[in-house]
């Protein structure tokens, strides 16, 4: 950032984490129904925020979502595929 004001005292990489299709996963745990699970954002998760925030709330407080989430759920063939 050239024109960054200041003196640079410190960098690193940013980790990120994603699906082997790069589908996010957004479901209910398997044996705790309560507990939520969203992973797999990466960097472009950001964009996403809003409807993901609106998803979860929608299971913690009904327990389902008027959104079709199938295609991120936990089960999907690829998430037993190696990266």
């Amino acid at each position: 950032m050239p024109k960054g004001v200041g003196r640079f005292s410190k960098g690193g990489v940013c980790l990120y984490t994603r699906t082997a299709d790069e589908d996010f996963i957004i479901d209910q745990h398997p044996e705790h129904p309560h507990v939520s699970i969203t992973a797999g954002f990466s960097g472009h998760g950001f964009k996403f925020s809003s409807v993901a925030g609106e998803i979860l709330s929608e299971m913690s407080t009904a327990g389902n979502t008027k959104h079709d989430i199938s295609i991120f759920s936990l089960p999907k063939a690829a998430l037993q595929q190696p990266l």
